[in-house]
């Protein structure tokens, strides 16, 4: 397999795992509603096309989390409370060559 195949599917992965991480409260609400309909009508195709719903909103989601902008953001705050990027940020070697947001 190519590099670049890897990379694609990865991205994707990518995507999918921050719209998942993200939304990750509602897979409760998924999983109620498919106990709730497994006890009352021993069908679980509802709770089926929920899950597959809730998988697709997540990559869209995801995707749309990369593409404006906003990982750049989350990165961001998690280095204004990470130690590590405090000290490099206030080294000489930086010399105000890079800001805060």
């Amino acid at each position: 397999m190519k590099l670049e195949t890897k990379y694609k599917f990865l991205l994707q992965k990518a995507y999918f795992d921050k719209g998942w991480s993200f939304a990750s409260f509602l897979r409760y609400a998924i999983v109620l509603t498919g106990l709730a309909e497994g006890f009352a009508t021993q069908s679980m195709k509802f709770t089926l096309l929920i899950g597959v719903v809730y998988a697709i909103c997540c990559y869209l989601f995801g995707r749309y989390f990369f593409k404006h902008g906003w990982i750049k953001a989350e990165h961001e705050v998690t280095n204004q409370f990470n130690l590590i990027m405090r000290e490099i940020r206030a080294s000489p070697i930086m010399n105000g060559k890079q800001k805060n947001i």
